[in-house]
């Protein structure tokens, strides 16, 4: 009996089977941290972010390849330090000007709250 070679499967269900949980998982960790107060989401972070999937896009048209070559090294480089930078933005501090308006509006008219030790 002859056995016939089966066509390969073609890999673009695969990819999108691999790709489009992880990027749901971002997009729901970035609105899961949304009523963290630790967390701020500033316009830096979208736009690191948005730059991180336009890398993503730019690499999924030269086809996702190993990084290999020099344009997958580059891509994979720069979307590492996007992927690092979006991550950075969520925890930087409000610039000082901004903390010092704060700390000015607040009410120092109160008297001040003393802890008894009991």
């Amino acid at each position: 009996m002859a056995r016939t070679a089966s066509p390969p499967p073609d890999p673009a269900p695969y990819k999108a089977l691999f790709f489009v949980p992880l990027f749901l998982i971002e997009i729901t960790t970035f609105w899961l941290l949304i009523p963290s107060p630790m967390v701020r989401l500033t316009r830096a972070t979208f736009v690191t972010f948005a730059l991180m999937l336009l890398v993503f896009a730019v690499w999924a048209l030269d086809g996702f390849g190993y990084p290999s070559a020099p344009a997958p090294i580059a891509l994979n480089m720069v979307s590492k330090l996007l992927a690092f930078a979006t991550a950075l933005t969520l925890f930087l501090r409000p610039r000082l000007s901004q903390w010092r308006t704060t700390v000015i509006s607040e009410d120092v008219t109160a008297p001040p709250v003393l802890d008894t030790v009991l």
